[in-house]
């Protein structure tokens, strides 16, 4: 295949993608040749696999990202080849959206590298396996991939406390050296109200308010986690007691 047609046939998939919304209101689609392939099918499902089909064997990073985003949206019985994909697309990262990553970053007001912003790209995508290879149970698998986010990518946020946590807790294991190593991150050293943040330059809130619900999840999950151990060790003791 010649690789404007390649080209055309990507296009393509990404303006059906982009119109699912419609897809039971095809009306408001604006061209006929998307419209059409919505009222050929009964349910979205039917869609996504008639797209895969389109797709055929991946064999460069679009077609890769593709593969990875309807089997993402195609749900649980796909998440094993969506797990499949978002590997392969990890060895194969467009450079365009590495460079879009950093783009979007400098306009926050804190430039970043270009090795930065492919080690921030990256991580959306750890973030993505660590969060399906939790729903298929494989905790360890899940633990590993939010580690290598929390060890490498920059800008740390609290979404990713939240997760490792939860990963954490499945596995039974002592949440508290984790919090406690979380808080010698730089994100950590915040010391702002959010009516301080509110008074900041807007190209500076994003930051700011970043470090400040990393703080708080990392504060609120320890005071909870010390409060259980203060109650056992309270209740040991009374057991003691009353024996």
């Amino acid at each position: 295949m010649k690789i404007i047609d390649k080209m055309k046939k990507e296009k393509f998939i990404f303006t059906v993608l982009d119109n699912m919304i419609y897809f039971y209101r095809p009306e408001k689609i604006a061209d006929k040749k998307i419209r059409k392939v919505m009222e050929k099918f009964k349910t979205r499902q039917e869609v996504y696999l008639y797209l895969l089909k389109k797709v055929g064997k991946p064999l460069n990073p679009v077609s890769i990202y593709i593969c990875m985003t309807i089997y993402g949206l195609l749900g649980a019985k796909y998440r094993k080849e969506c797990i499949e994909y978002t590997k392969m697309y990890l060895d194969n990262i467009l450079i365009g959206e590495v460079r879009h990553t950093q783009e979007l970053e400098n306009k926050k007001g804190y430039p970043i590298n270009l090795k930065e912003a492919e080690t921030m790209y990256r991580c959306i995508f750890y973030y993505s396996l660590s969060d399906l290879e939790y729903k298929e149970k494989n905790y360890d698998e899940a633990l590993r991939y939010i580690d290598i986010i929390l060890e490498t990518n920059p800008k740390l946020k609290s979404s990713y406390i939240i997760h490792k946590v939860k990963i954490l807790k499945k596995l039974k294991l002592d949440i508290v050296p984790f919090l406690e190593e979380m808080k010698t991150k730089e994100e950590y050293q915040i010391e702002l109200s959010m009516e301080d943040i509110n008074n900041y330059p807007e190209r500076l809130k994003t930051e700011a308010i970043r470090k400040y619900f990393f703080k708080k999840n990392v504060d609120d999950f320890l005071q909870k986690e010390l409060a259980k151990r203060e109650k056992k060790k309270l209740k040991k003791e009374k057991s003691v007691n009353n024996n």
